[in-house]
């Protein structure tokens, strides 16, 4: 069926999220907050309905946390909430007609209690809070306007500064500065294998140049080699039918001196 391959051409589970992303919505980046698939099923019908349509429907459990401020957790992230989310995708029947999609929030289901993970959310809004400060900070070291792809890839830095390597700036810098230099060593070493199949390449297309060329030169004396046999087995088959005449002129000859003996 059809709707199975322009289902699989339908980003459903990324158009969700992108509705529930926003600084006024569910999953607010500015406070690092993310949503990730939980459980997934995809279910896809090919039974049409009263309106003659088909359709596939996507139910999911959307994970939404943020960074829970502790630093000795390998996974650092405090769950917030679940986020039931279902989407229905109904192709069009006709050529005139369009497709159909359908988003809607099944529920929301609360991961934190504020009588007993109180201080868990307190604990996150302030290396929260501390994030956003040094943000700002940040921002206001940089005199140039920046686009929004540009503060989201400062805001990842940040984060990453201060909630994953969780290290002062000299380290942060020398870490840095180590990575340059393996990158430029990297690229030294491409440069050198690249240089080398190049060399390589070159090598073995004149070798080709030349085996193609030995191989005309032995076409050629085979060619000649083959005119010179043909001259030479004219001449042997000249040589055959002359050597057979004479033969036969001698047998005559014989038969003829035979008979003038046998009248005497």
């Amino acid at each position: 069926e059809d709707i199975i391959l322009r289902a699989s051409n339908q980003s459903l589970l990324a158009d969700i999220l992108a509705a529930l992303t926003g600084s006024d919505k569910l999953i607010r980046m500015q406070h690092f907050v993310t949503g990730v698939a939980a459980k997934c099923q995809f279910s896809i019908d090919l039974r049409k309905d009263e309106c003659n349509n088909r359709g596939v429907t996507v139910t999911s459990t959307l994970l939404v946390s943020m960074p829970s401020g502790d630093f000795e957790r390998s996974d650092a992230r405090l769950n917030l909430a679940n986020i039931h989310v279902r989407a229905q995708f109904h192709p069009s029947s006709a050529p005139e007609d369009h497709d159909q999609v359908r988003y809607e929030i099944l529920s929301l289901e609360p991961l934190l209690s504020l009588s007993s993970d109180a201080h868990l959310l307190v604990k996150a809004s302030k290396s929260l809070a501390k994030d956003l400060k040094e943000l700002k900070r940040i921002n206001a070291d940089v005199p140039e306007e920046k686009t929004q792809e540009e503060e989201d890839s400062a805001r990842r830095d940040s984060h990453f500064k201060q909630v994953v390597l969780h290290s002062d700036n000299h380290t942060i810098s020398h870490t840095i500065d180590a990575s340059k230099k393996g990158i430029c060593c990297a690229l030294k070493k491409a440069n050198m294998l690249q240089r080398a199949m190049l060399d390589a390449a070159t090598q073995t297309k004149a070798r080709y140049q030349h085996a193609k060329e030995e191989k005309v030169m032995l076409k050629q004396a085979m060619l000649d080699a083959a005119i010179q046999t043909k001259a030479r087995y004219q001449n042997v088959r000249e040589e055959t039918n002359i050597l057979t005449q004479v033969m036969f002129g001698v047998a005559i000859e014989t038969k003829a001196k035979h008979q003038h003996v046998s009248l005497w």
